[in-house]
């Protein structure tokens, strides 16, 4: 097999991947009672899967996958105001390229990326969405809402860092890279 062909391989599997994972999680996310809810804080489980996604990809189709992500939470969220969709693209965007230049993938690289990004999330959905709206009791529910919904999403970040990455392992090993002939 020449190179291109096993790279088309590796990358329609991955995407095919990708794919299957964000629907999946999707429905998992924004179906009521399908996935469990803990003390009445849910699990957001697209922003983990997003920097995941993120870490293995180049800059430019993780931000696809981003926008992507976050266009399908935005279509089953009430407001529909594509606040989801700019966030997970700029996750997705900042944890790819710091992958790419600063950091190495590995599971804490991963914890210290997700546990940023969903904090950033967290915090910013509190100021537009509560405290911006002057909501009543808004001080209280960082507390008791969004701080534990938090720690409960970075519960699931090493689910999808094992999955996507042993797939992505098993492809390397599946489909080698050929070693070019000698001129």
């Amino acid at each position: 097999m020449n190179k291109s062909r096993v790279q088309n391989k590796k990358i329609f599997a991955r995407r095919i991947l990708y794919v299957l994972l964000v629907l999946i999680t999707a429905a998992l996310q924004n179906t009521p009672h399908l996935f469990p809810s803990v003390f009445g804080c849910k699990a957001l489980l697209i922003i983990p899967l997003v920097v995941c996604m993120a870490m293995f990809e180049r800059i430019i189709p993780a931000m696809i996958y981003g926008l992507c992500a976050g266009m399908l939470w935005d279509i089953t969220v009430a407001p529909g105001d594509g606040y989801n969709a700019l966030m997970m693209t700029v996750l997705a965007v900042t944890c790819s390229a710091m992958i790419k230049y600063l950091m190495r993938n590995n599971l804490s690289s991963a914890f210290l990326l997700g546990g940023c990004a969903v904090v950033i999330y967290m915090v910013l959905h509190w100021l537009f969405f509560e405290v911006f709206r002057s909501v009543d009791g808004c001080g209280i529910t960082i507390l008791t809402y969004y701080l534990p919904s938090a720690v409960y999403t970075l519960l699931f970040l090493p689910v999808y860092y094992v999955i996507i990455r042993k797939f992505v392992q098993k492809m390397k090993y599946k489909y080698p890279d050929p070693v070019p002939q000698g001129s």
